[in-house]
Order: structure tokens, then sequence, then C-alpha cells
């Protein structure tokens, strides 16, 4: 509500001469012009002559004021006070009555008041609760007794559309209702809105002390949201004239109570008003106009204390669409967002997925909070903060990022400084197992001597029967025997088949010489490894027997192969990025894992499409309304249009524009032509009675 923008009834000027001390009194007309509240005040109030009185409480204005006096009689009186006397006698002064202001007991009445909410653009494409077959009439309990305290938005008793409230308020899909009084983004989401600013002017009447909003066509947003686009334009009045029938309206407001407050309400379709979050008008459903109304006294408030009143409005239905209600209710606003919302959150004008993106997908896009002051681009105001990510505490060789492309926190190596002048082993260095450890000289690591050897592999108990050596591919320091006899020492004695890895050979210390003997492969079956053979350059080699199409790899259980469940071909097919609305399988006659489609059609009625909800993988049915389903209707009477049944069945109408709703007019239609007349009714030929 704007109590301080009362409305202006005038905007002619009208050239007066007056004095600085001398008192003029123009004609009514002059100052309040003809609409029908200045007559309704005139005829209540009459005037009385001019004076200089300053509007109570006010700066001077250089415009005239008329206060209402109840100090004179049982009717109040009007006073016109000139707050303009610097200009002289010879003056050509020209006074612009710019708006009427009237005041009782000293305390000014706006002859309007403005209630700023939000309109929320539905269309039945993405919510099929919007535009149902049939109406359902009125229904009451639809939503819950007490408004959500967070949000601001009435919440359904139930999310069961077999209810028998659900079924006779219209709520085919029921979780969609989130959605008629907040918003959605998502394009391709169920229940896709576009919300859109919108002020509501109620006049004030003095004869019964009242503000009220009357409008018996209440198409407020034609050719907006949905309907820029004309292949949304589908639905139309009795008379074949296009109009939006699917938006719901908020208003959240405060008031402060006084004792004497009253709300009603005539309209369609549902209408909900909540005082001090309790429901106190329930008119719910798809239904005719429909009445009720509230006494505050009856509510149990406190006089003197502020309370939220919160009202929520929704057109679903062709062909009509009305709303009056009368309140003597001062609503009033804690705030007023940046899109002019009372109490407002700013997303009836900012979308963070369009106003604010910085084109950055590793940046997280928000609208500004609603009581940011804008000027300019709201964009301008737009916060974008950086995805967190965070990292295993075990894993130091890795950071998580956001990936550019993407979007998503992947892992990625931290590049190490090359250190390799210092030898440290932690930094990059001296890492191969022939290196000593911390000992580096001039950038050269120090490699294990056989001293060396034998010490860390024996230490004080070296056995000098044994030759110590390093070789890093058998995984560092290594002894072999020495080979004796007597007194003479057969020390590094060849071995013919040293390079060989499938030959056992051992040294005879009494003559010096080998035995060789094939290498024995263990068996390895428990681990699912069949022996392949023997390479000589590396030893046994085995093969997995789990090659299966099914079989998870390098997966073994004593001996049997592991099978892939849903859950491994979730992440071999998609990763991170699991289809909630997929189901995994692993087909064994080869094609190993697969993906298929979870939500698919149950029912051969072409008018239910079956959809999935990304988010939570819930499957759900979307109804398609009769005019827009195909049926495969075959219509050789071109007089009818296509329509389906709800169970999809076609069921042909005939064409609306057959009937031109002209009562002295025959109307024909050529059924093999599709060829439309409208011949004079012969009722009208002679008396002209159209």
């Amino acid at each position: 509500m704007n109590n301080g923008s009362p409305l202006i009834y005038s905007s002619s000027l009208k050239k007066m001469h007056c004095s600085q001390s001398e008192d003029f009194f123009p004609s009514p007309e002059d100052i309040f012009g003809r609409s029908p509240l200045a007559q309704e005040i005139l005829s209540n109030y009459p005037l009385e002559k001019l004076s200089t009185q300053k509007e109570p409480s006010q700066p001077q204005d250089p415009f005239p004021y008329i206060p209402i006096d109840h100090s004179k009689g049982s009717k109040p009186k009007l006073r016109l006070c000139n707050t303009r006397s610097h200009l002289g006698p010879e003056s050509g002064y020209k006074i612009k009555i710019s708006h009427i202001r009237l005041w009782r007991n000293g305390s000014a009445i706006d002859c309007t008041i403005i209630l700023s909410g939000t309109i929320y653009d539905h269309h039945p494409r993405y919510n099929p609760n919007f535009q149902t077959p049939t109406s359902g009439g009125l229904v009451r309990n639809l939503v819950k007794p007490v408004l959500n305290p967070v949000t601001r938005v009435p919440e359904l008793n139930s999310l069961n559309p077999s209810t028998p409230t659900n079924i006779q308020g219209r709520m085919v899909n029921p979780e969609l209702f989130q959605y008629f009084f907040s918003p959605n983004n998502n394009a391709s989401s169920p229940g896709y809105n576009i919300p859109i600013p919108i002020n509501l002017t109620l006049a004030f009447s003095p004869s019964s002390g009242t503000y009220s909003f009357d409008n018996q066509n209440f198409f407020p947003i034609d050719n907006k949201g949905f309907d820029v686009d004309p292949s949304y334009k589908l639905y139309k009045d009795t008379y074949g004239l296009y109009h939006n029938y699917h938006f719901c309206l908020k208003i959240n407001s405060n008031f402060l109570f006084k004792g004497s407050e009253m709300f009603s309400f005539v309209g369609d379709d549902d209408f909900f008003v909540f005082i001090d979050n309790k429901l106190v008008i329930d008119l719910g459903g798809v239904h005719a106009a429909e009445s009720a109304s509230v006494d505050l006294n009856k509510l149990g408030l406190t006089k003197g204390k502020v309370y939220p009143i919160d009202f929520f409005y929704c057109e679903r239905h062709t062909s009509k669409s009305t709303i009056r209600f009368n309140t003597n209710i001062l609503m009033t606003c804690n705030y007023y967002d940046y899109c002019g919302i009372c109490n407002g959150d700013g997303t009836s004008c900012c979308n963070p997925q369009t106003t604010c993106n910085d084109n950055n997908p590793c940046t997280i896009d928000q609208c500004p909070s609603p009581t940011t002051k804008i000027n300019g681009s709201i964009s301008n105001y737009c916060t974008h903060t950086p995805k967190e990510s965070s990292l295993p505490s075990d894993n130091i060789c890795f950071t998580k990022q956001c990936n550019v492309t993407t979007g998503n926190i992947d892992s990625f190596p931290i590049p190490c400084l090359d250190l390799s002048n210092d030898c440290l082993k932690s930094k990059g260095s001296c890492t191969d197992v022939c290196h000593i450890e911390n000992q580096c000289i001039n950038g050269t690591c120090e490699v294990k001597s056989s001293d060396y050897c034998a010490i860390e592999l024996d230490g004080d108990n070296v056995d000098i029967c044994s030759v110590y050596s390093c070789d890093s591919s058998q995984g560092g320091c290594v002894k072999q025997e020495k080979c004796q006899q007597g007194s003479n020492k057969f020390e590094n004695v060849p071995n013919p088949n040293a390079n060989d890895s499938c030959i056992i050979s051992i040294c005879n210390p009494d003559t010096g010489l080998y035995s060789s003997s094939p290498l024995q492969c263990p068996d390895r079956s428990n681990e699912c490894l069949t022996l392949v053979g023997c390479n000589p350059t590396t030893g046994c080699e085995y093969e997995t027997f789990c090659k299966g199409a099914c079989d998870a790899k390098d997966q073994c259980n004593n001996g049997t192969c592991v099978a892939k469940t849903p859950e491994y071909c979730a992440n071999e097919l998609d990763g991170d990025n699991v289809d909630l609305c997929a189901v995994y399988s692993c087909d064994l006659n080869g094609c190993g894992c697969l993906k298929d489609e979870k939500c698919k059609r149950n029912t051969t009625n072409p008018c239910i499409e079956t959809s999935c909800k990304a988010s939570t993988g819930e499957c759900f049915e979307i109804e398609i309304p009769g005019d827009m389903c195909d049926c495969g209707c075959d219509i050789k009477n071109k007089c009818m249009r296509s329509h389906c049944t709800k169970e999809g069945k076609c069921s042909p109408v005939f064409r609306e524009e057959i009937d031109d709703g002209n009562t002295c007019t025959d109307d024909y239609c050529d059924p093999c032509t599709g060829l439309i007349t409208h011949a004079t009714a012969s009722k009208c030929l002679n008396c002209n009675s159209c």
C-alpha cells in the first residue's frame, strides 16, 4: 500500500486572481471535476469558504487541500486551504488541483490506496492443475489453516491426488501447488511460471468508509508472461475473445488493528485470506463467483498491535474472471522490495538464472536482498559466490577446484616445485629404492653400496657367505649366496640362467656349479586368475577369468567373479552424474551395462504424458488438455474440430466460431466445406428486434 501518493483527480489548470490577504471561492467543478468520487464527496460534504489554514502537521504545499472537519454539525464539512499566500493582487495565479486528501479527526484518509503484489503466470502445458477438464465447485479445507511463516504461501493439507478435497479442488498434481504463489524459473521443470509485479488501486467511498476493488473482467496479464508468444494464446471466452485465464496473485502486507476492521470478497476461483497467519477466508477450488467476509473483532486480536495480512487469489479456468473485495483495513508494508512489491522477495523482477547470470559456471548467482536500494540495473547488485570445494585431509597431492567448463567440483593434481638439486624425497627427487634417503651430493642422489645394503638387510649380523647389492627392479637391496669349497672360494660364480626368471638355479658349494629346474608357478585361482605361462623376463604371468560383460573389473570373492550391480553400472556409464530418472542394469548376453528410461508411459491414453523429476527421480503424469491432445480424431465433418476426452478418446466438438452470439442470425456450417454463414433470422426481418 502507498499512503504517500493520493490519486490525481483533476489535471486541468484554472486561472484565478487573488491577493496576499484575500480569500477566494472557486466552483466545486473547478476543484473536483466531474469524477464519480468527486460527485459523491460533493453530495455528502458541503464546502466552506476558502481559508488559509495549512494541512495539519504537513509542510506548506503549493497546491490546495480539502480537509474534512467533524467539529461543525453531524455531517463533516470540506474546507479548501490555499497555502500559497505570496502572490499580489495583479498576479495571474494558476491553481492546479493535484490531488484530494480527506481528513477525519486530524488523521489523513487517502482517496485511494495501492496494494502491490506479484502475479505468477501459469500455463496448463506446465501445470495441469490449470484448465482441468471440469470445474469442481467450491471446496474448503484445501489448504492448511496456518500459513507457513517462512515462505508466507499456503500449503495443501495433502499431497495425495486421491483425497476428496484434492479431487473436488481439481488438484490433478498436488506437488505443483507449491508453485502457485512461488517462483519456478526452470523452464524444463513441471510447474514453470513467470512472476509479474502488479498494483491494485482501491478506491475510498466516503459514504461507507471502506476501500474497494471491483473488476468483473479481471485479466491483468493479457498478452504478458507466456502469452507474449502467440502459440500460448489458446484460451477464449464464450464470445471467442482471447484472455489469459491462468494466473495466481499473492499480496503480503501488515496492518495496525484499531478494533473495527472488516474484509469481504466475491469472486472466482481460489481465494484465501490469512490474518495473523490464520486462515480466515477459505474459498478453494475451481468455481463460479463465491462470497465470504470476516469481522476482525471476532479474531481475538489486540488493539494497537500490528498483524500480518496475506491474501491469495487464483484464476484457473475459462471462461470468466471476477474479483471484488471491500475493506476498511489500512494495510501497510514493512518494506517494498526493489520490484515495488510490498514485503516482496525480489523474485517478481529478478531471476538468478537470467538477471544475475555472469556466464561463469563456477559461481552461484543470486539476486540482491529484497531491501537493496537499486540505482540502475538490478544485475549490478547481484552476488556471484564462488562454489566451495572441500579436500580430504589425507590427500595432500590434489586440490578440488571448479571445472570452468562444466561447473562441477573436480580433483586436480597439485604441481610440485622442481627441487631436484635439494634431493628432497618429499619434494619429488631421490625416490628410487636404491637411493640413500636424505643423502645428496651437488644435486646427485647417493646410491646404496654393497656395504650399505649389508647393514640395511642384516644389520650387525652380516652374512659373509652372501653377496649384497642393490637392484631397483627387485625392490632395493638384495643378497645372493657365495659358493665355497674348502679353502677355495667361488665368489660371484656366473649363473647360466641368471636372466631367465622361469628357471630356478641352485649353486653347489662343493663344485661351484649350478643345477637348474623349471619354476613352478603357484595356483592363484582364489584371486580369479588363471596361469597363462612363464615369461623369462617377468616370470609367471596370469590373466583374470572374470571376462564376462557383467563381471566387475578387478573384483573377486574367493575365486568367484563379482557381478556388476546397478550401482556399479550407474558409475560405469555416468560417473558422478548419475541419472535419477534412469534404471541401470547389466545384460548377461554380452551388452554389459545398460541404461533405460525409468518413467515409461504406462498407459495408451495419448492425453497422459509420463515424466520424471530430475532432482528426485520421482515419476509423475501430466494430463494434456483435450484441445491440445492428439488422440487421432478422423473428422469428416468440417464443421467440427478435434477434441479429446480425459480418457484420450476422440470426442469432436463443433467449431466455436459457428455461433456468432447474435440472436438475430441463423448460423449454418456446411459439413462438407466448413463454410460458415450467418443469415438474418426470420423473427428479426420485420420488427428489427435486434
